[in-house]
């Protein structure tokens, strides 16, 4: 403990935090270092945790807001305060103040603000230094050890989940930013810094901060040998008030792209804007995948936040950036790669799309381990062992990807500029294109025109040319996509029958590389190529439509989609439409001889006539046109 020193102020922010309350006031009553006083903002709390304040501090060190102000804005109020208590003592401005910021579910341990302040007495260059933080709850699981960002602005901590803490992180000291969970800051810099950014309200207004103080030529460090116990109550969505009516991620995603915008050199941040635009699009591409809408909802907010509120943020770029004293080159040390980034989003992605990830609400067990070789974690398996536990864990990447790829390579011809000709295909109509034929009274047919119905299949190459517009982009669109979904729908449908993920990507890639398939490739048979697709995806949907235990409404959206794919191969294949009432009478047969009776039978035999009899009554009328042509 230093014999003297500067003063702290350890400003507490609490937000319905009276469940914690008490042992964070003890932990700071405990504290050894004897120039510390405290100042509490409450962020109008419901649940009893002002009367708490009042009552252990006394009215005199207590600030009662009567609307959550989020952090930034209790700080804000916090330091007004300060300087006026301060000018009414008659209490001089002094620039070695070091203020300690700290939340209501944090416990500092007794030498930690002493380890805090010794810090920065010993280093004039420290503006910021914050405390290894564990958690409360689990002591020996550690939280943070500082942190930073990649380009495009995900955190990165360095911890594994879980990761216990045996001092192996103890030699961490300079950092991008740490924690404002016992964050502590000398008040000269932070007035020379504009104090937080009060837009943020909660999340990365530490990042922030910390990035604008290495920017104007400061450094900030985390202090090991200072400790604290953290609950982070906000990350994990035990908040309420502001931060849970907005959502965490909302808020993460919005401050994150506020900060690059802010602190970003111009030469960095024409690179690192649609670095980040391309990262967002694919998230929320992911969070769709996942069916995680609300995620997906969040973060298109945070960004149509950013272009509203640009102005401001402007205005604050110019302010850091006229504070400049290093150079994004300078602080590169600082930040993390955004390689692991996008790989770990682009495997993310292919793993959903190849079966190799659980889809949401299955219950798939991991695959046994292959040998005992594989089995022995102390070693890196190597060579054959290494394939085959990459194949074993990621089947659709490591054998379904490389085989479409040969795939395409092999219909280079098809996919290089140039007209395609060969088999059935011919040039798509140029003009208005085919669903304006389609709408026509009028139809071509041979050198005359003629008035019958045309066919329905003329609405999916006719879709296909709307989306792929183009000399041949639609053609190319047409043989190459159906091959590419055919492949994930085959993988997703054989799920409930092949259980492993080896067989089930052998399977698909063998159903896209039969030899009917090739022939259609080699013919141009569009028929053929868009019932590809069809059959593996109306696999996936009756298997919920004639699903005893499946959710209702889920069933009527799953028998929605079997029409609307039966009815797309009728079109390509009216044939087809002869075995529909075969199936209607097989399925009844079996309702009426297999399911015992109950209920379910007569809900099986209404589900399949519903499926079997919709896409004759849509395309009735065109069905009855056939025979006159």
């Amino acid at each position: 403990m230093l014999p003297s020193g500067p003063r702290v102020v350890a400003l507490l922010v609490t937000r319905d935090g009276a469940r914690l309350l008490r042992r964070c006031l003890s932990a700071l009553a405990a504290q050894t270092y004897p120039h510390l006083e405290l100042l509490a903002v409450d962020n109008a709390s419901t649940d009893g945790a002002q009367a708490l304040l009042v009552d252990l501090l006394g009215p005199d060190r207590v600030l009662l807001s009567d609307r959550d102000l989020g952090f930034a804005g209790a700080v804000d109020l916090a330091l007004d305060a300060l300087v006026a208590r301060d000018l009414v003592a008659a209490v001089p401005a002094r620039d070695d103040d070091l203020i300690l910021f700290v939340h209501d579910d944090l416990e500092l341990e007794p030498d930690a603000v002493a380890e805090l302040v010794a810090a920065l007495v010993a280093d004039e260059r420290l503006a910021i230094v914050g405390p290894k933080l564990r958690w409360l709850d689990e002591p020996g699981r550690l939280q943070s050890v500082g942190a930073t960002i990649d380009l495009t602005g995900r955190v990165d901590d360095g911890l594994d989940p879980g990761e216990l803490d045996q001092g192996q992180h103890d030699e961490r000291d300079r950092v991008l930013f740490v924690s404002t969970a016992g964050m502590m800051v000398r008040r000269g810099v932070l007035d020379e810094l504009g104090r937080f950014d009060r837009r943020t309200h909660a999340f990365r207004e530490d990042l922030d901060l910390c990035w604008r103080a290495v920017i104007a030529g400061h450094d900030v460090e985390v202090v090991t040998s200072a400790v604290g116990r953290h609950a982070r109550r906000s990350a994990e969505h035990l908040h309420t008030g502001r931060v849970a009516e907005l959502g965490p991620r909302y808020l993460a995603e919005r401050n994150t792209l506020a900060a690059l915008i802010k602190n970003y050199g111009p030469e960095r941040l024409v690179v690192v804007l649609p670095l980040a635009a391309i990262v967002g699009v694919a998230k929320v591409v992911g969070f769709l995948v996942a069916r995680r809408v609300a995620d997906a909802r969040h973060t298109i907010a945070a960004w149509g936040w950013n272009i509203v509120h640009l102005r401001g943020t402007l205005r604050a770029r110019r302010r850091v950036q006229r504070a400049r004293r290093r150079s994004d080159s300078e602080l590169a040390v600082l930040f993390g790669r955004i390689t692991p980034r996008l790989r770990a989003y682009l495997e993310a992605m292919a793993d959903r799309l190849t079966g190799d990830a659980p889809l949401p609400g299955e219950d798939v067990e991991p695959e046994p381990v292959l040998d005992d070789e594989l089995a022995d974690t102390g070693t890196r398996p190597r060579g054959l062992a290494r394939l085959r536990a990459s194949i074993a864990a990621a089947p659709g990447r490591t054998i379904g990807l490389p085989a479409i790829l040969l795939l395409l390579l092999g219909l280079r011809g098809a996919l290089l500029p140039g007209p395609l000709r060969g088999g059935d295909l011919a040039p798509f109509p140029d003009g208005a294109g085919l669903l304006a034929r389609y709408a026509a009274a009028w139809q071509d047919s041979g050198a005359t025109l003629s008035g019958l119905d045309p066919s329905p299949a003329m609405l999916v190459p006719g879709l296909v040319q709307l989306l792929l517009p183009g000399d041949g982009l639609a053609l190319r669109g047409l043989l190459v996509l159906p091959i590419l979904f055919a492949w994930v729908l085959a993988v997703r449908a054989l799920a409930p029958i092949v259980r492993s993920g080896v067989p089930r990507v052998v399977l698909a890639t063998l159903y896209i590389s039969a030899p009917p398939v090739l022939v259609a490739l080699s013919s141009g048979d569009l028929t053929t190529l868009v019932v590809l697709p069809v059959l593996p995806a109306l696999a996936l949907t009756s298997h919920v439509v004639l699903d005893e235990h499946a959710d209702v409404e889920q069933v009527w959206r799953r028998l929605a989609l079997s029409v609307l794919l039966l009815t797309v191969m009728i079109s390509f294949e009216p044939a087809v439409a002869l075995l529909l009432p075969l199936l209607l009478l097989a399925g009844v047969a079996h309702a009426l001889v297999v399911v015992p009776a109950g209920r379910w039978r007569w809900t099986l035999v209404v589900r399949l006539a519903l499926l079997t009899v919709l896409p004759l009554l849509l395309l009735g009328p065109w069905l009855l046109s056939l025979p006159a042509i």
